[in-house]
């Protein structure tokens, strides 16, 4: 569980600590570090550089995020800002998609060693394939691609959940679901959960201080009594889930598997040394004995002992 603080601090390192405060209950937080001059054309750079925050600032930041036992992962933007991440002691390097088809971030992130993010929305199969062989061939081997796009906020329609499962099959890596579906809307909170139905391993919300004050990315963030809510709801079907498996069952499953199944029971007395058809047994609910899809073990074989009439029947019992 990853709270995106994105740019919901609007520029304000106390801000930026408020909404740390409210991330406190995932297991991440995740942070974007940019420099205006090196993300956008020049007649946008003032109301980008509006977003930054300095080294000392984030610095405050990473510390009470550590109060609070979160990881930090730190979504790059240049190579300057890869250095600022390590600076930070980051645990994950996140890349946008931005700069999924970006050959020298790309290589400059693979070449950290630590674990990488790859945002793959709004991306082809072919430009997502490109970019992973990229982070291979440069070293990364501890990789997630995390699907969702944010379109302010994204419809429901376009969440397009079902490619988490192509991912899925596609490539040797986990899959994350990023969530920007409106943050006031119940899909706020249903989406993740039906992505981690479909295999998602990491999801992403954003978080703001103030969902009401209705600044910067906090169309689809989640303010503090919703992200609460929110972590709540993921923790109580973590597990949910699993069993993609065959035959990889939960301790409750063994456990009723144990008692009701059916079983093969004495239908009447069988004398011992009384060869057992199936005139003298009977299938019935037991917490013991030879389980019915195994009747052909037991059919035509003698009773080593006398059985009573209900007493499941075991393999100490047969000759």
């Amino acid at each position: 569980m990853v709270a995106e603080m994105a740019c919901a601090h609007d520029g304000s390192v106390e801000r930026a600590l408020a909404i740390t405060r409210t991330s406190s209950q995932a297991d991440a937080l995740q942070i974007q570090l940019f420099h205006a001059e090196e993300l956008v054309v020049p007649k946008e750079v003032p109301t980008v550089r509006g977003f930054e925050l300095a080294p000392e600032s984030w610095k405050r930041v990473v510390q009470k995020a550590r109060a609070a036992d979160l990881d930090l992962w730190a979504t790059v933007f240049d190579e300057e800002a890869v250095e600022l991440a390590l600076e930070l002691e980051a645990d994950v390097l996140k890349i946008h998609s931005t700069d999924l088809s970006n050959p020298f971030l790309l290589q400059s992130c693979a070449q950290t060693n630590l674990p990488l993010s790859l945002s793959v929305g709004g991306s082809t199969v072919s430009e997502i394939a490109s970019a992973v062989r990229s982070l291979e061939d440069h070293g990364a081997s501890n990789l997630v691609l995390t699907h969702g796009f944010q379109d302010l906020p994204t419809a429901p329609k376009d969440a397009r959940l079902g490619f988490i499962s192509t991912l899925d099959h596609l490539f040797p890596y986990p899959v994350g679901y990023q969530d920007h579906t409106d943050g006031g809307s119940d899909l706020a909170h249903t989406l993740p959960l039906a992505a981690i139905g479909l295999g998602a391993h990491v999801i992403e919300k954003h978080v703001t201080d103030d969902r009401s004050r209705e600044g910067t990315d906090y169309i689809s963030a989640l303010g503090p009594e919703g992200f609460a809510q929110f972590v709540e709801k993921v923790n109580a079907v973590n597990g949910v889930f699993s069993g993609k498996r065959p035959d990889d069952f939960s301790e409750a499953e063994e456990e009723y598997r144990q008692s009701m199944k059916r079983r093969v029971v004495a239908g009447a007395e069988i004398p011992a040394g009384t060869t057992i058809t199936e005139q003298r047994i009977t299938l019935l609910r037991a917490n013991d004995g030879i389980k019915a899809n195994r009747l052909d073990v037991v059919l035509g074989r003698k009773s080593q002992r006398s059985l009573q009439p209900g007493e499941a029947i075991t393999e100490d019992h047969l000759k």
